[in-house]
């Protein structure tokens, strides 16, 4: 059971006032929140001790390794606000901070695998997104990066104490940062019904997630993506989403996004979503009622139908040319041939992928896109 608390507001201080009465807290977010004034109604609302208000994309183990050493003892609270990398950072400054020797922590935990120890006692955690589709802020994982290869911080008492959504907070950002993060909500949800984890309560989250987004996406998203309702029914979909995955993990279609973030500079939404057509018709030949829950939620008839609807989809939304800024060929994309087989993600795919399966369902999906 997801231990995430939801609190919905209308705006960041009508959320966060009732949840940080009394506590002292440390605010993780990116240099965009200052400039929009979110530090200082945070602030507002909140006993601050100090900002780590330098987050990048794709944070990495070096800068939560540095950045750890600043967040003070006596805050016990952490609040996140921003996007995944805001959100992300935040659970390795809160995990790191935990530690006599942040770095030391890092490079044993994060980098080496090992167990966390068993007094494990990070501050709590306050997730505030500011983009819609992460849902990094009802799980425990976060990903840090070095330069070329992504690692996953996870423990249950990584897991925020609250989210607070407030949709206001998306308004503003443009094409691509709206786009980006919807479609890693999509491939959440997809990746969570074809899953060898789902359960009946994963399904129903993660099938409306795909109801919800398949209709916002294909309600003239790239003319639309700015207006309130479609900002609100996205980041439902985004939370719909997240919470499914807290149960089951990704899949197959993350596994294979990893490199491509990390050596080519490819933003994760784009990365983990385009090779979704290619591999829901490959789930279909080996769990074909998995598959067809995927089907029914995107209003399809069938798994061939439903590929070629999102296909069709992302020609709409551009991720074509978007794609291409970032692999001009499919040879470039073979050439990679490395580590596309991620564990703790790969195996959870209901059809087996080995390296070699997942460069062709790359291939092929570049191909369904219209990369020579």
């Amino acid at each position: 059971m997801n231990p995430v608390r939801i609190t919905r507001a209308e705006s960041l201080g009508a959320g966060l006032t009732p949840l940080v009465k009394g506590r002292r807290c440390w605010l993780v977010t990116t240099p965009c929140a200052a400039s929009r004034g979110w530090v200082a109604e945070v602030r507002a609302a909140a006993e601050v001790l100090g900002v780590t208000g330098d987050v990048a994309p794709n944070p990495t183990v070096d800068f939560v390794a540095r950045r750890a050493k600043d967040l003070l003892p006596a805050a016990d609270t952490v609040i996140a606000l921003g996007g995944g990398s805001a959100l992300d950072a935040a659970k390795g400054l809160a995990a790191a901070r935990a530690a006599a020797d942040p770095a030391a922590f890092l490079e044993r935990h994060v980098r080496r695998g090992e167990p966390f120890p068993a007094d494990f006692t990070p501050p709590r955690l306050i997730a505030v997104p500011t983009t819609a589709g992460t849902g990094s802020e009802v799980t425990m994982w976060g990903s840090l990066w070095d330069a070329d290869r992504k690692h996953s911080i996870s423990h249950p008492k990584l897991y925020p104490e609250h989210a607070v959504i407030v949709p206001a907070l998306t308004y503003g950002l443009p094409y691509d940062q709206s786009l980006f993060p919807a479609l890693d909500a999509l491939s959440h949800s997809m990746e969570s019904v074809w899953n060898r984890n789902a359960t009946p309560e994963s399904d129903a989250l993660a099938t409306r997630s795909i109801t919800t987004l398949a209709r916002a996406l294909g309600d003239d998203y790239a003319r639309r993506f700015a207006e309130p309702a479609v900002r609100k029914a996205v980041q439902d979909a985004s939370v719909d989403a997240g919470l499914a995955i807290s149960s089951t993990r990704t899949a197959i279609a993350h596994s294979i996004s990893y490199p491509l973030t990390a050596l080519l500079g490819m933003p994760h939404g784009l990365a983990c979503s385009f090779t979704l057509p290619e591999v829901l018709k490959l789930n279909a030949g080996h769990a074909p009622a998995r598959v067809a829950l995927v089907v029914k939620a995107l209003g399809a008839t069938d798994a061939d139908a439903a590929a070629s609807k999102l296909y069709a989809l992302y020609a709409a939304l551009g991720v074509p040319v978007r794609l291409k800024t970032y692999l001009k060929t499919r040879a470039q994309a073979r050439a990679l041939d490395c580590g596309f087989i991620a564990p703790g993600r790969a195996e959870n795919n209901a059809a087996p992928v080995d390296q070699a399966g997942a460069v062709r369902l790359l291939d092929a999906a570049l191909t369904g896109l219209g990369v020579s």
